[in-house]
């Protein structure tokens, strides 16, 4: 019985492990399915997402039956056992008694009450073991997130050596820096070299998959080099405690982020004790302020639905308006007007361009005019950097850039 059990129980996980995959596969389809509603919409594809939904949902139906029919199995099985046990017994019991003679009614009796007490809690061991197994399933998929190596390293021997990042003064430095995302074969950065002074803005180029967002995802160590070190003034960005050097750079994402919340909160987001007055001259900086007096309540209208209520570059202005309230010395821009139209594209350029005076401005750049702001262009290909100057050095010696030029960025500008 207790092989049974161990059988039965392996199979139980195993099949609870599977439905659980099959869920969030489920889940995952649904939000997708209900983000991109209106490309399903026009694409005519409802048919087409039913199918896929039906086919997932039938494929979870058959993991929970078979994880149902190895349970309703577990039980008939033990007591089935326990029958061919109990018979077993009474045979030899049988023979203690007229035969062997060593066997009195009261000890046959005795025999039979301590079958049905060992019966009766073999049969609830099984119930459990099941119950216990399917918990084991969903548990094994929670360790496999909690066995990751955490970001933050809370050792006390770790913490002892890291320091706070107070202020920058200098320079950044990009040595020698490799990085290689897991099951791929090849280097998203291959040792890639680069220097940026204190102020200087920096528009980096190049086409798409060259590892342009890789390398500034390594700046706020959203991803650890797998070789060769990034420096602020001198100093090992891992040396700096994590907190304090996120503190100081602030990101601007291509695709604006708005999270639930009034329209204040989102700009103040992460900083919750600045005043209103702060918060509506970032707006103002941002070219922000007059939409939002717009809205019924303003400042404190509600947001959800991810922003749904605003249009694409005005919940674009309102991340700008919080990367100016962080008033971190490193900006990284991921091309911030690209979800603008050409009024507030103008105007939120102005509004960037003084913040690039201010801080030391890193712009993954698409657009002409955003490259032509920049102090220094670098030109990206394959993790590489193939090119650095201006705009004229770079379109008379890197025929990389000259390729871009000619065939995205005018177009784009």
């Amino acid at each position: 019985m207790a092989v049974m059990i161990k059988k039965f129980g392996k199979k139980v996980r195993r099949a609870s492990r599977e439905a659980l995959k099959t869920s969030a596969h489920m889940l995952g389809q649904i939000e997708g399915t209900l983000v991109g509603i209106r490309v399903v919409k026009s694409a005519n594809a409802e048919r087409f997402e039913r199918r896929r939904y039906s086919a997932i949902m039938s494929d979870l139906r058959k993991d929970q039956l078979r994880m149902a029919r190895y349970e309703a199995f577990s039980t008939p099985t033990l007591e089935t056992l326990g029958m061919l046990a109990i018979g077993c017994v009474l045979i030899v019991a049988s023979w203690l008694i007229f035969e062997d003679k060593s066997l009195d009614k009261g000890g046959f009796l005795l025999v039979l009450a301590c079958l049905v007490g060992i019966g009766e809690s073999l049969r609830r061991v099984s119930k459990l073991n099941n119950v216990l197994q399917r918990s084991n399933g969903a548990a094994s998929r929670i360790f496999e997130l909690l066995d990751l190596p955490i970001e933050r390293q809370r050792q006390t021997g770790v913490q002892d050596h890291l320091i706070p990042l107070r202020c920058f003064k200098n320079r950044i430095v990009f040595e020698d820096v490799c990085f290689q995302y897991p099951g791929t074969h090849h280097l998203a950065i291959d040792h890639l070299t680069l220097e940026v002074q204190k102020g200087q803005s920096v528009a980096i180029v190049g086409r798409n998959g060259s590892g342009k967002t890789t390398l500034l995802s390594l700046l706020p160590r959203f991803f650890e080099p797998e070789g060769g070190r990034i420096l602020i003034d001198g100093i090992d960005i891992r040396q700096f405690t994590l907190p304090t050097l996120r503190r100081a750079i602030a990101i601007v994402t291509q695709d604006p982020v708005i999270f639930p919340g009034t329209i204040a909160e989102n700009i103040a987001y992460g900083q919750p004790n600045l005043s209103r007055q702060q918060i509506e001259s970032a707006a103002k900086e941002a070219f922000a302020h007059e939409f939002i007096m717009q809205k019924p309540l303003g400042y404190d209208t509600p947001l959800g639905g991810l922003g749904a209520q605003l249009s694409g570059g005005q919940k674009q202005r309102l991340n700008i308006a919080r990367a100016i309230l962080r008033n971190s010395p490193i900006l990284i821009l991921d091309e911030a007007t690209s979800q603008v139209d050409a009024e507030s594209e103008h105007l939120i350029q102005q509004a960037i361009e003084r913040l690039m005076h201010e801080r030391t401005t890193f712009v993954i750049a698409h657009r002409f005019s955003t490259i032509l702001a920049a102090d220094t262009i670098v030109v990206m290909d394959q993790g590489r950097i193939v090119g650095q100057g201006k705009h004229n050095q770079l379109l008379d010696n890197c025929p990389t850039y000259k390729q871009l030029y000619e065939r995205q960025l005018v177009a784009a500008g």
